[in-house]
């Protein structure tokens, strides 16, 4: 771990939220280089205020009161949940697509900057030590009390960058790929997760089953194309 990056002159520089500001940043760019998203950096913002409140509001439920008590700055500091942000973001890209302020092919274009900001995101809680893994249990008994954990923020972060690499190669229907694959990685991961006070909903985390509601979700996107295509 490696939670603070550079201290100097009394500054520090702390790696989640500097990692973080940097997957945001990311989504800035790709912002500013899509042309039909140039006159609307409104909704970047909105975007980002919507995510951050979601991520904020999904922790307060599922975390212990005491890990929020001791936050001596709860909203502005760290404690989130990806998919409180996720969820409130994709209600919020909905309503727009229904008030037709926004299209479905602006909603396809965000996935990838989405994905690699996840990614950049998650080697900063492997910095900072959050969203820890469980004890590898099948090391040599001389090396389990050192306590070594599976690196599962790395092994997501490594799985996001996989499921773009897939996405381009295959790009049709990007938002069901999308809920259908990092549905399953996330829903095997969270096997391998080591922070148990999230506590779990009947055999599992909060986080598998909003995954499988994703997959499913996803499923029911191709099959519906699928099933119209036949019709036609």
């Amino acid at each position: 771990m490696l939670p603070i990056l550079l201290s100097f002159n009394g500054w520090t520089v702390y790696s989640y939220p500097f990692l973080v500001g940097i997957s945001w940043g990311v989504g800035y760019h790709y912002f500013r280089e899509r042309k039909f998203l140039n006159e609307s950096l409104l909704l970047f913002f909105s975007l980002f205020v919507v995510s951050w409140l979601g991520a904020k509001l999904a922790y307060l439920i599922t975390a212990p009161v005491m890990n929020i008590a001791s936050s001596p700055n709860f909203w502005l500091g760290g404690g989130f949940v990806f998919y409180g942000g996720l969820l409130s973001s994709l209600v919020f890209l909905i309503l727009l697509l229904v008030f037709e302020k926004i299209h479905l092919t602006d909603i396809t274009l965000m996935i990838e900057p989405l994905l690699i900001g996840h990614a950049i995101g998650r080697l900063g809680c492997f910095l900072a030590g959050c969203c820890y893994g469980s004890i590898i249990d099948f090391l040599p008994r001389d090396l389990l009390h050192l306590g070594h954990r599976h690196p599962v923020q790395l092994y997501e972060g490594f799985g996001l960058i996989m499921i773009v690499s897939l996405l381009r190669k295959f790009p049709a229907k990007l938002i069901a790929k999308y809920l259908i694959s990092y549905g399953l990685l996330r829903f095997i991961l969270e096997f391998f997760r080591g922070d148990e006070d999230r506590g779990y909903w009947v055999y599992f985390s909060p986080s598998q089953w909003i995954s499988l509601f994703l997959v499913i979700s996803g499923g029911y996107l191709l099959l519906k194309d699928w099933v119209i295509k036949k019709v036609k």
